[in-house]
This record gives structure tokens, C-alpha cells and sequence, in this order.
């Protein structure tokens, strides 16, 4: 029996699911119009299964984030960096490994769903990259930021705005060759400077009022973010954008989100900093402008606002 895909993400649905106030822009409408967002909700014993294969995920013995996994992060992007070399410089070599290729189960407002195409999942972070970049690159000059990985970020930012300053700062080397070649490719103004988020003494100055943004990198902090989020508030800077998995956005009163936090919490992830900022916004230091859980993978919302 054929499967029918019988819901589709469109421009409004992206700008509810974002939290847009103004309408998305050219890039973002493009990429929704160029990519198969068609995709089926999972009901029933389908549903079902997800939170069994997810409890049987955490029965057995997980990578934990932390220190120990900079080898792995060496080796990713020492991968990332040889086929961007060897494909010619083809962006699509940057993406990195986590990113799922076939179809997989992803989460979007409180449902499991399957899309059609194999490459809804990145095809997604595209637009969020789009949108990421018309909110909060298009006013400032400078743009960092930490824990890069393959710059593929960047990369899709300066490709937006190649008249912006950008710097890359991650823990593995790779990152800062990866950036040498784009650099001298694409003729970006970008640099890659190494920094470990576990030892933020070594960080730069970031130039007064620059964007900043982690997307994908605080997670391996675990609980030990107070150095990195104390340099942070050191820093003169407006806009600070994160996109981490957020165990304080996965609700425990719901088994999506209960099972979500566990998993989070088996593997070593992010825990508190949401927390953390909240009491900073009624000490009056900060203000939160955007908070919210916008997609998913299987296992847990790794896609959420800050």
C-alpha cells in the first residue's frame, strides 16, 4: 500500500512553528518552495513504538558528552574537512555526520512525524539558517560563532551576507582548517580561532555589539556551562543566540517530554542553563526575546530557541 504523505510544512507553517513577527524572508520562502516538506504524522502503535524504541535506547550504554568526546569531534570534522577538499569544495560536504540521511522520525509541535523526502531534516535547518540570519545578522557587523564544527553555519550565513565579518571558534583543529579553505575559496572574510568552551580563559574579546550565536555546541557542556556563560555576560554584546537541545523546554507532565528529558539526561546534555538565565532576566541583567522548542529528532527536541 502506497503511504501518503499527507500534510506539508509551508511558509506560515515555518513562521509559526520559528515564532516569526515579520514576514519570513526571500531566502527562507525560496528554500521552502525548492524542498519536499510533505511528511505523515505517527499515530497509534506507530507512536507507540517510538517511546519503546527510545526507552530501549537508554537500556544500554550511551556516549556521554563532555571532554572525552573531543576525539570524536576531531574525527567528524577531519571527515567534513577531506571531502570538502576532495568533492572540490562542495558545500554540501560540510554538513556534518549527526545530521540524518533516509527518512527518520522527527519531532514538530508535540508530534512524531515521517517526512517523504530523506533530507527534510537538514533541508529544515536550511531555513532556520535563513531565518536565523535575516533576525540577527542582517543588523550587526560581526559574527560569531562558538563551537562551529564544520562551519556550515557560517558558511550558509556569509552566503546571505558576504559582506560580514564572521569567526569561527570551536575545540578541534579541523574546524580552523576547514575555515582556511573557505576563506580562500569563497573569499569570505572568516576566521577560525581554536577555543575549548570547557576553558573559556583562552576566549577572545568578542567586538562590541556582534551577534553571537552556539547552535548545537553548549549541549556538550552538560552542567558545567557557568565559566563559558559567565564570559558571555563579560562580553558587549545585544544579541546572543542559541539553538540547543533545552531539557527545561522538554515538559515533564507530557510522555513526549518526560522521555525527552531522560534521554537528555542519560546522555550528558545541557541541564540548567535555561534556568540559570531566568533568574539573570528577574535580577534585571537580561531580557529573553525568543524561548521555544521548534523541532526535533527521535529522541528528544535538539532544535530549541533561546
Amino acid at each position: 500500500m502506497k503511504t501518503e504523505y499527507n500534510e506539508n510544512l509551508k511558509g506560515t507553517d515555518f513562521a509559526r512553528i520559528l515564532g516569526a513577527t515579520k514576514p519570513l524572508s526571500k531566502e527562507c520562502l525560496s528554500l521552502i518552495e525548492q524542498y519536499n516538506f510533505k511528511y505523515r504524522i505517527l499515530k497509534g502503535e506507530e507512536r507507540d513504538e517510538v517511546f519503546l524504541r527510545t526507552l530501549k535506547e537508554m537500556d544500554i550504554e550511551l556516549p556521554v558528552s563532555g571532554p572525552s568526546r573531543l576525539p570524536r569531534w576531531e574525527q567528524g570534522w577531519g571527515e567534513n574537512y577531506h571531502e570538502y577538499v576532495s568533492s572540490g569544495h562542495e558545500v554540501e560536504a560540510l554538513i556534518p555526520g549527526y545530521y540524518r540521511r533516509g527518512q527518520t522520525i522527527m519531532r514538530i509541535e508535540g508530534e512524531f512525524i515521517l517526512p517523504e523526502d530523506p533530507m527534510f531534516e537538514y533541508h529544515s535547518f536550511e531555513v532556520l539558517q535563513a531565518w536565523l540570519a535575516e533576525t540577527f545578522i542582517k543588523p550587526v557587523d560581526t559574527v560569531y560563532e562558538f563551537g562551529c564544527g564544520p562551519a556550515h553555519n557560517l558558511m550558509a550565513f556569509a552566503s546571505i551576507y558576504p559582506e560580514k565579518k564572521y569567526i569561527g571558534l570551536d575545540w578541534a583543529f579541523p574546524s580552523q582548517k576547514i575555515i582556511a579553505e573557505i576563506q580562500k575559496v569563497k573569499g569570505f572574510d572568516i576566521e577560525g580561532i581554536r577555543f575549548d568552551m570547557f576553558h573559556p580563559e583562552t576566549a577572545p574579546t568578542v567586538v562590541p555589539g556582534s551577534a553571537v550565536f552556539t547552535i548545537g555546541a553548549m549541549e556538550q557542556l552538560g552542567n558545567s556551562y557557568n565559566g563559558f556563560a559567565d564570559y558571555l555576560m563579560e562580553q558587549d554584546v545585544d544579541n546572543y543566540v542559541h539553538i540547543e537541545p533545552i531539557i527545561e523546554l522538554h515538559p515533564r507532565d507530557t510522555l513526549m517530554g518526560y522521555v525527552g528529558a531522560k534521554y537528555m539526561e542519560k546522555r550528558g546534555y545541557l541541564n540548567g542553563y535555561l534556568d540559570s538565565l531566568y533568574t539573570l532576566e528577574k535580577e534585571g541583567k537580561i531580557n529573553i526575546s525568543h524561548c521555544r522548542v521548534l523541532m526535533g529528532s527521535t529522541y528528544y527536541s535538539g532544535w530549541c530557541l533561546i
